[in-house]
């Protein structure tokens, strides 16, 4: 059972990682987002376009962020749960708890990976319409 819990605890330091990796991923695609949207041509065929998609860019990586908390034990119910049981039971209880934790961590994670790709998709859009305006307006901004 120790092996089990060790590896319990491995993998829950790798999906934090991989947490707190996409929420740099976010940051640095909301920040290129709002410098397309701000330093983007102002006019031009394709300038509107470019803009509103460096926005839902934006808003997306933004909304990777969500949610900030990482699933973990309330250490109140957790002392509570272990007080009164064997330490097989305890064991038990506790690789069931962990186990709760990852699943819910992977499925987090999997959504902000998703929403993620879906800001990246945006801003890769957004630069394309804003430097195909720029073109087309023979480099105008």
């Amino acid at each position: 059972m120790e092996e089990l819990l060790f590896e319990f605890r491995a993998q829950r330091d790798v999906l934090l990682r991989h947490f707190e990796a996409i929420d740099s991923k976010a940051g640095i695609l909301l920040g290129f987002a709002a410098a397309i949207a701000t330093l983007g041509p102002a006019q031009g065929p394709l300038a509107p376009a470019g803009r509103a998609t460096a926005i839902a860019s934006a808003i997306s990586a933004l909304a990777a962020f969500v949610p900030r908390r990482f699933p973990s034990f309330s250490p109140q119910r957790l002392a509570g749960s272990l007080v009164d049981r064997t330490p097989d039971r305890r064991a038990h209880l506790l690789a069931y708890l962990h186990l709760r934790n990852l699943t819910a961590a992977d499925a987090t994670l999997r959504s902000k990976s998703r929403t993620l790709v879906v800001a990246f998709s945006l801003t890769l859009t957004a630069t394309v319409l804003l430097a195909a305006d720029i073109i087309l307006s023979g480099g105008r901004t």
